[in-house]
């Protein structure tokens, strides 16, 4: 893994963002502390506005961090690069905020060097957070912003270490044996970073794909901080970069962040709303099917995200033919969640014109691949029992093999005869598959969210672990089976998200 993905990675950790906030507000105590110590004795009017200033710039990122952690767009990037960002500013107002404490104080004259040092190495890492923010809130992948990534981050560790070796020999300032802090000639030097990321930057910023008004914003990143820079040239003893960055971010999440968490509310809401129409169209055979006697039925679907591509069905063509099946959109979220309701209606459609689940799943394959510009596709296995006799004829589209249940050798999973995918290529045949069932014997279908549910350490739940699972509560009720087996996924996998849909249908036959 390299510095770059090692960078990124750092950035998607969400516990991050929380730490930056309890780092933050400590930094906001610790600024109004420092300065009730230190006092105003001493310190020139312009020093004495600089620190009070500062640590009042603390506060307020202090309280913009709590309000930002309301934000409900949990666990993206753009959180947790906007997070560093106020994490940096965090720093560099501490960082000056202590320098001018210590200005002009002999005793104090290393504490003056590492406080300048740090504020530096600071001023590095917030230009390089300005430019990880403005890649990902415009959202660019130009072969240039990658390059650059790679370039502006291993150019940070030489910077970094020229300003620690400032603090035992003067590059860019020095401090005198009166703890006075001034610039030497080589102080326009630490401005190069500063001045080869804007070039890149703005060239981004002009080109994206975003409102005026956020280009704008997003901007004043560096023309505030660079303002603030040309202003301390003419009036050294003002601090204006750290607070110049700091009224940027409060910029940026007043206009940006905010209206960012409002559209991901919005769309939360349209999501909830799918998701209600999904579960709605998802029958509970359970609750249906409770006073069945001559069979018993359960089936339950947890989808990745908040709307999902699994779905099942069952219901009864007549008092003797029960239909059930499963399938498994190949992608998840919103075009899955569509596929899933156009294959839902024409499988049934076409079910309720009779035939056998070969032929169901033919007219349904031909139907799907015309027009299915998308390339999606769709895993399907179905079955029409005879409550009667146990016969099934069952038709396996490309779709996991299910378990069944024997009274002689319990539960187990066997390869039969099965055709591609359906709408995956189109033409192709669908071969039937028939078996009986006596009674107390059983079908368990399934979708690969459950055996490829994976630990941290990525070892897969498996086949062999679902079949274990199956035997243990092989006389349970289907409603019983399936919340087992839920918790024992859920124990495997332990804190890891769930990355697909994981859906079950579990079917006893009882007889009549």
């Amino acid at each position: 893994m390299d510095f770059d993905s090692k960078f990124n990675y750092m950035l998607k950790k969400e516990y991050a963002v929380y730490i930056g906030f309890y780092v933050v507000a400590s930094l906001a105590v610790l600024g109004w502390v420092f300065q009730l110590i230190r006092g105003f004795n001493g310190m020139e009017a312009s020093w004495a506005v600089s620190t009070g200033i500062e640590a009042l710039g603390l506060a307020m990122n202090a309280i913009v961090f709590l309000g930002f952690l309301s934000n409900k767009e949990n666990g993206t990037k753009i959180r947790s690069v906007f997070a560093a960002l106020i994490l940096t500013s965090s720093l560099g107002l501490f960082w000056d905020e202590c320098a001018w404490l210590v200005q002009g104080v002999a005793n104090y004259s290393v504490l003056n060097r590492i406080s300048n040092s740090l504020l530096y190495i600071n001023s590095f890492t917030m230009e390089l957070m300005f430019w990880t923010y403005v890649i990902n809130i415009f959202k660019i992948k130009s072969k240039l912003a990658k390059i650059s990534t790679k370039i502006f981050i291993v150019l940070w560790f030489p910077l970094t270490i020229t300003s620690i070796a400032n603090i035992f020999t003067p590059i860019y300032f020095v401090v005198d044996s009166t703890g006075m802090y001034s610039r030497t000639d080589l102080y326009p030097l630490h401005l190069l970073y500063f001045l080869m990321v804007m070039p890149v930057v703005t060239i981004l910023i002009i080109g994206a794909k975003a409102p005026v008004i956020d280009k704008i914003v997003v901007s004043s990143f560096f023309i505030f901080p660079l303002i603030g820079e040309l202003i301390s040239v003419f009036y050294f003893g003002i601090s204006t970069a750290p607070v110049s960055f700091m009224i940027a971010i409060l910029l940026n999440y007043r206009v940006i962040i905010s209206n960012s968490e409002k559209r991901f509310l919005v769309t939360q809401n349209g999501l909830a709303i799918a998701s209600s129409i999904q579960n709605g169209m998802l029958p509970d055979p359970g609750k249906i099917y409770k006073d069945r006697t001559d069979f018993d039925i359960a089936a339950s679907m947890t989808p990745a995200q908040t709307v999902g591509g699994d779905f099942y069905d069952c219901f009864l063509l007549d008092e003797d033919h029960l239909v059930i099946l499963i399938a498994d959109v190949s992608d998840k979220g919103i075009p899955a969640a569509l596929f899933m309701t156009v294959s839902k209606v024409f499988i049934k459609t076409r079910i309720e014109m009779g035939g056998t689940p070969s032929e169901i799943i033919t007219y349904v394959d031909e139907r799907l691949s015309d027009g299915n510009e998308a390339g999606m596709f769709v895993t399907l296995w179905m079955a029409i029992i005879d409550l009667n006799t146990g016969h099934v004829e069952a038709c396996n589209a490309g779709h996991d093999y299910p378990a069944i249940l024997s009274l002689s050798e319990g539960y187990k999973v066997e390869k039969t005869l099965h055709g591609p995918p359906v709408a995956f290529m189109p033409g192709m045949q669908f071969p039937g598959i028939s078996f009986d069932l006596k009674p107390g014997e059983s079908i368990f279908l399934y979708t690969d969210g459950l055996v490829e549910a994976k630990r941290a350490d990525n070892d897969r739940f498996g086949i062999d672990r679902m079949v274990e699972v199956l035997n243990s509560c092989k006389n349970d009720s289907c409603e019983q089976l399936i919340s087992d087996m839920k918790k024992t996924v859920q124990d495997y996998v332990e804190e890891e998200p769930q990355f697909d849909d994981m859906t079950m249908l579990s079917f006893t036959y009882k007889g009549r």
